[in-house]
C-alpha cells in the first residue's frame, strides 16, 4: 500500500485499521461476556439438566447472541459507509470527483494488502499517530481534509463581529458614565452629611438663644424692666439671626438632597441601560444564534461517529511486554 499512498495517507490509514482491531477486540469480549453471564445464571455446578432445559438455555443465548451481532455487523458496516461519505464530501468541497468501485471490495489480493497494512500499524508505535492527532487532521469527524467554510458564513461572522465590538466600545463609554455618575453621587452626600452637620450647629445656637430670652422674661417678671429691655432687643436680634442661619441651612440640605435624588435617577438610568442595552440588541441575538447553531452542528458530527471511536489499541512496547491495551490512547487517533 505504501506504493499507492503518500506517507500522511498511509498514517491515516493505519489510523483507522487500529481503530478497527480494537472494535474487532471489544465485540470478542462483549460476546465471550455473554455466554459466561448465561453459564453463571442458567447453569449449577453439580446439577442435572434435560434435553428440553439444555435446549431453552441454547435457545435463548442464540437469540441474545444473534441480536447482538446483527447490532454490531450493521454498525461496522456503518462506519465504512461514514468513512466514504467523508471522502466523497470533502471532495466535492475540493471541486474534485471520486468514483469508487465496490467490486474491489471481494478482491482476495486488495485485501491480504490491507491484512499487512493493519500488522504494520499494530506494529507501529502510538506516538506516530499522536502527532496526526496533533495537527494534521482539520476538522472534526473529517478525514484529515480541512473543512472549507462557507464564504457567506465568514461574512455574517466578520460583519457580527464588528457589531460586537461596537457594542464592546459603548459598553465602556456607559460604564464610564455610570462610574462618573457615582463619583458625583459620592460627593453630594458628602455635601448632605456636611449640611447636616451645619444645621445641628444652628439648631444648638437657636436652643441657646432661647435660653438667654427665657432669662430675660425671669429678669423682667423681678422689676429689672430697662436691663431687661436691653437684654430683650439683644436676644431677639440674637435669636432673628439663628433663626435665619437655621433657615439658610435647612434650604440648603434641602437642595442637596434634590440634587443628590437627581445624581441618583441617573445613576439608576445609566445602570439599566448598561445591563440591559447590549443584550436586547438585534447584533447580539443574531451572534447568539449563529453559535448555538455552530455547536448544534459540532454536537452532532460527535454523536455519529461517538459508538465507533476507539478506546484502545497497543502499541509496539505493550505488545512486546504483553500488557494490555490502553483504551483511551486510539480514540484520539481516529
Amino acid at each position: 500500500m505504501a506504493d499507492d499512498l503518500t506517507d500522511l495517507h498511509e498514517l491515516q490509514l493505519q489510523a483507522f485499521l487500529r481503530f478497527s482491531v480494537l472494535k474487532r477486540q471489544q465485540h470478542v469480549r462483549e460476546v465471550l461476556q455473554c455466554v459466561d453471564e448465561c453459564q453463571e445464571s442458567s447453569i449449577s455446578s453439580g446439577e442435572m439438566y434435560s434435553s428440553r432445559e439444555v435446549s431453552s438455555i441454547l435457545d435463548g443465548l442464540r437469540e441474545e447472541l444473534g441480536k447482538y451481532i446483527k447490532k454490531e455487523v450493521e454498525n461496522a458496516y456503518h462506519s465504512c459507509a461514514l468513512l466514504v461519505n467523508l471522502q466523497l464530501v470533502e471532495a466535492q468541497r475540493a471541486g474534485a470527483s471520486i468514483t469508487i468501485d465496490t467490486n474491489q471490495l471481494e478482491n482476495e489480493a486488495l485485501l491480504q494488502q490491507i491484512r499487512a497494512c493493519e500488522q504494520a500499524a499494530l506494529l507501529r508505535p502510538a506516538a506516530d499517530f499522536a502527532a496526526k492527532r496533533a495537527g494534521v487532521l482539520g476538522g472534526l469527524g473529517s478525514a484529515g481534509v480541512k473543512t472549507v467554510a462557507d464564504p457567506a458564513v465568514l461574512q455574517q461572522r466578520d460583519r457580527l463581529r464588528t457589531e460586537v465590538e461596537a457594542l464592546q466600545s459603548r459598553l465602556h463609554s456607559l460604564q464610564a458614565a455610570a462610574n462618573t455618575t457615582m463619583g458625583a453621587k459620592t460627593d453630594l452626600q458628602g455635601q448632605l452629611s456636611d449640611a447636616q452637620a451645619a444645621l445641628a450647629v444652628k439648631e444648638a445656637e437657636l436652643v441657646q438663644a432661647r435660653s438667654a430670652l427665657q432669662a430675660y422674661k425671669a429678669a423682667a417678671d423681678a422689676g429689672n424692666a430697662a436691663g431687661a429691655e436691653a437684654a430683650a432687643v439683644q436676644q431677639a436680634a440674637a435669636l432673628q439671626q439663628a433663626q435665619a442661619a437655621a433657615r439658610a441651612a435647612q434650604q440648603q440640605m434641602e437642595a442637596a438632597q434634590q440634587q443628590l435624588k437627581e445624581r441618583e435617577a441617573k445613576a439608576k438610568a445609566a445602570e439599566q441601560a448598561l445591563t440591559g442595552k447590549l443584550q436586547h440588541t438585534p447584533q447580539w441575538q443574531q451572534m447568539r444564534q449563529l453559535l448555538q447553531e455552530k455547536s448544534q452542528e459540532v454536537m452532532q458530527l460527535r454523536q455519529q461517529l461517538a459508538k465507533y471511536q476507539p478506546q484502545d489499541v497497543p502499541n509496539t512496547d505493550a505488545v512486546q511486554s504483553g500488557a494490555q491495551p490502553a483504551r483511551a490512547a486510539a480514540v484520539h487517533q481516529f
